[in-house]
């Protein structure tokens, strides 16, 4: 047996599917009926500015850049207003700090003080606050909360995480971020760690959450159900801190 074959029988047997059971690529048009059953207005504000993380660390610049940018779609913008991007995010509307950790520079994350690259979705509802009035003006009434999943009170926290996508689903002015542990939803045993993403949409009919991952080196925006992305948001591989996700309104 040559050694040529036995590598590529090697990567045959450790190669595996894309997706899992718990994730239905877009593309495949598993669930048209939602598109043509629902306005869908969080995914058409969101998918045109849908952009993937520039590292390893930075999915959460990504999906701030993602969501920041479909905020202001109904803020009439002039010929001098930029598109945000991550480096103009990180430039001009978060701190020091934040820069660092989703820099993916280890050297330059601890010279800021900063022991580990990337940020605890608490701390990502911290930086989007931050972020707001410097977007919209002091008097904005745009707001992020931070919800908190765990502990003994998970029955409760599931229904208002259901409610919470059925509230944003029905409104055109806010949106759902994500803090997940990836693997659960995509089957990959290397992504079994934390990860963010914004809710592109949600299909209460079969209670799917459509995922906009900003791994777009190795994913398309993805349908989940909804108990499966509960138990990947829940799993305390999740955050080192404290599992949760962010609730934005912006009015």
């Amino acid at each position: 047996m040559s050694l040529v074959f036995l590598i590529f029988f090697g990567q045959f047997l450790s190669a595996q599917p894309k997706y899992g059971p718990h994730a239905a690529p877009l593309s495949r048009n598993t669930n048209a009926e939602y598109f043509r059953s629902n306005k869908a207005s969080d995914f058409w504000a969101l998918i045109p500015f849908y952009v993937g993380q520039e590292n390893e660390s930075s999915c959460s610049a990504a999906t701030l850049v993602t969501v920041l940018n479909a905020s202001r779609k109904n803020v009439d913008l002039t010929s001098q207003d930029e598109l945000l991007t991550h480096k103009s995010l990180v430039e001009k509307y978060t701190d020091e700090k934040y820069m660092s950790s989703v820099s993916g520079d280890t050297a330059l994350a601890e010279a800021k003080g900063v022991r580990i690259l990337g940020v605890t979705v608490e701390r990502l509802a911290e930086v989007l606050n931050g972020s707001l009035p410097k977007l919209f003006g002091n008097s904005t009434k745009a707001r992020a909360e931070f919800f908190s999943v765990g502990g003994k009170k998970l029955v409760l926290q599931k229904k208002k995480f259901h409610d919470d996508l059925v509230r944003n689903e029905n409104s055109s002015d806010d949106f759902v971020i994500l803090n997940f542990t990836q693997g659960i939803l995509t089957g990959d045993p290397e992504g079994m760690v934390g990860h963010i993403a914004a809710v592109g949409a949600y299909d209460e009919k079969h209670r799917l959450v459509l995922i906009l991952d900003p791994d777009r080196k190795w994913y398309e925006p993805y349908w989940s159900p909804e108990d499966e992305v509960w138990n990947a948001v829940k799993d305390s591989r999740s955050d080192a801190k404290s599992p949760g996700y962010v609730y934005l309104r912006t009015k």
